[in-house]
């Protein structure tokens, strides 16, 4: 081969691979973004359920807020909750059998205070970095056991949300309760003329009007705070509050949580290593959705499972939440533990459940 075919040659070679390959790659890409582009899911926007003066927005309209006398009857009836366990801690921390018994006291106050405290102790229960573990296995009975309102107010819900006896709608209703969180509580029933098991999701009774009256001495305790201590002013805790509230006055309309479910089941159709149950009536107050079976994903559960399970729920648990963040664009803003079913009928394909 002659120099001037040779040099050609490899000059052919290095424009083969300094151009034509880097211009294929880009044209791929291109291609590659705008299918995505077309593809993506369109972007889920709700409403705001807090307005920027702090007001709770429900079905539309504004709820009213309560009157000074009100406001200043649950500041009192909180500092009576709250500030003689701030004196007995410093009696009962001196031992550990005494702390252990005011951790549990402080459990009863929380819960007695309402959905906004038990939402903050929720809260803590996440935060390793600031609670002590026995602080925090505490206080994960707030997940699914905080105390629960009579059988009776149960049935009324129901009677003011269906308008009919319940007995019309369902062939039975179990009255002791699966679970209970800060905002309403489970029970198991069975539809009329139907074998399907599902759960009915009741709010608590008075709930928000709690939640308005809590709004607003939070907002007005943030507001207090930043501007009097400037120290604690980078943490913004106006802000705070409002993200805290619009995130916990989400939560006061059912038929919010029904809509996200049939989102969440239409995303992952086509996946089988994680399920969501699936609504069939809601209201504001009243959530009715499939029974799922399962144990909550808590840590002592996880931990009694054989290691080739705790894999195998890492990986799906992974998958789902990637899912949700990078390709759906629409992600679970509640995933603790008591939100988290696992089946391990067969330890070898377990089962999620969002």
């Amino acid at each position: 081969m002659t120099l001037p075919k040779l040099l050609r040659s490899r000059f052919a070679k290095i424009c083969g691979v300094t151009l034509v390959l880097p211009a294929a790659g880009l044209g791929g890409l291109s291609l590659y973004i705008n299918y995505r582009v077309r593809t993506r899911p369109q972007r889920v926007v709700f409403k705001p359920l807090v307005d920027h003066d702090g007001n709770l927005i429900l079905e539309g309209k504004v709820i009213p807020r309560p009157s000074t006398f009100s406001v200043v009857r649950r500041v009192v009836e909180l500092f009576l909750i709250f500030v003689p366990l701030a004196f007995l801690y410093v009696v009962m921390q001196l031992r550990s059998v005494w702390y252990h018994r005011w951790l549990h006291m402080l459990l009863a106050a929380v819960q007695r205070a309402g959905p906004v405290f038990v939402k903050i102790g929720q809260w803590a229960c996440t935060r390793e970095d600031l609670f002590s573990s026995e602080v925090r296995q505490i206080f994960k009975r707030l997940y699914n056991e905080v105390d629960v309102h009579p059988f009776a107010e149960t049935l009324r819900v129901l009677q003011e949300e269906l308008g009919e006896d319940p007995l019309v709608v369902f062939q039975r209703i179990e009255p002791a309760t699966v679970g209970s969180g800060s905002i309403g509580q489970v029970h198991i029933a069975q539809l009329k003329n139907s074998d399907l098991k599902v759960v009915i999701k009741v709010m608590h009774p008075n709930i928000v009007e709690t939640i308005v009256r809590d709004f607003m001495i939070l907002r007005t305790v943030a507001h207090t705070c930043h501007r009097w201590l400037p120290a604690i002013e980078r943490y913004n805790l106006p802000r705070l509050a409002d993200s805290f509230n619009t995130h916990l006055a989400a939560q006061l309309d059912f038929r919010k949580e029904a809509e996200n479910l049939e989102i969440f089941q239409h995303n992952f159709q086509k996946t089988n290593y994680v399920s969501f149950p699936r609504p069939i009536m809601s209201t504001q107050r009243m959530l009715v959705e499939t029974f799922c079976e399962g144990e909550a994903a808590t840590p002592e559960f996880l931990a009694s499972l054989p290691y080739h399970a705790r894999d195998v729920l890492a990986t799906k648990g992974l998958n789902a939440w990637c899912e949700m963040l990078l390709h759906d664009n629409f992600i679970h803003g509640d995933m603790h533990p008591g939100n988290i079913l696992i089946d391990c009928t067969d330890t070898h394909v377990p089962k999620i459940t969002l």
